[in-house]
């Protein structure tokens, strides 16, 4: 069996422990490409006009619209997955509040605009 494990440190990297052997391996990351995420508020269809494909959507199910190199593609993904679209509103509500604690004040308030010092 094959365990999963992010480190407990700012990376980029997801290790991969195979518990039989004890082999561990680093899984790189991929990259996104991913332009728009948007979570569907109600139950309807979701159409990619460019495309013309129809997919069922559910209330917070994500749908992910992607960009290639030439910034040109509008190509689109619908993920049926309510944690993910949780965990997008919690992030988005913590980035939003803003930072009243002198100690935690970061060095660059006014490009961030998240600080109120």
């Amino acid at each position: 069996m094959n365990k999963y494990i992010l480190p407990n440190r700012n990376t980029a990297r997801l290790l991969k422990v195979d518990v039989d052997t004890e082999d561990i391996d680093v899984i790189d990351y991929s990259t996104s490409n991913i332009n728009w995420m948007y979570i569907i508020p109600e139950d309807g269809e979701f159409k990619n006009a460019k495309t013309g494909k129809i997919t069922k959507v559910k209330k917070y199910d994500v749908v992910i619209q992607f960009y290639t190199k030439d910034y040109t593609s509008t190509d689109a993904i619908v993920i049926h997955n309510k944690e993910w679209a949780t965990r997008i509103k919690e992030m988005e509500k913590e980035g939003n509040k803003k930072c009243t604690d002198p100690a935690n004040l970061c060095s660059d308030c006014e490009s961030c605009g998240t600080c109120e010092g």
